[in-house]
């Protein structure tokens, strides 16, 4: 983040007074929370049957990795960059799932990745840095040749 730039809230109070001072708007990020004691776990079940029908939704695995790369970098122009939509093109190394950062993607029956979401996991709390899919999962073939 560039020493000119901070990161609020649109319902923050401070908008009002930052916006009068000579403050704008930049870039903004959709954002969502989920708290686990008030999650729907049959609507959530749901969601995740509806996502298995064009493919197999799960957590990424090594096999996964080359498949994972390639939509990561197929999809990194739809990221606008800026402090509400920074991300930086997975390696090998950061592609990997472990314990602190976990990785869950949609797979074609061919297990190619059509759909992926990165979590960092700090104790109980977790942090989504990024997702991304294809806009077009027909467009796979067309964009894999």
């Amino acid at each position: 983040m560039q020493p000119e730039q901070i990161v609020v809230k649109s319902d923050d109070p401070r908008c009002v007074e930052l916006e009068a001072a000579g403050w704008v708007v930049v870039s903004r990020s959709w954002a969502a929370q989920v708290t686990a004691s008030s999650v729907d776990i049959d609507v959530l079940s749901g969601a995740v049957r509806r996502g298995r029908r064009p493919g197999d939704v799960r957590e990424i695995e090594d096999g996964d990795l080359e498949s994972v790369l390639l939509l990561d970098y197929m999809t990194l122009a739809d990221y606008l960059g800026g402090v509400a939509t920074e991300h930086d093109p997975l390696t090998t190394s950061t592609a990997r799932v472990k314990h602190t950062r976990r990785g869950f993607g949609a797979f074609d029956g061919g297990g190619r990745a059509f759909a992926i979401t990165y979590v960092d996991v700090d104790g109980r709390a977790a942090e989504t840095d990024f997702t991304s899919s294809l806009q077009n999962f027909a467009g796979w073939a067309s964009a894999r040749r």
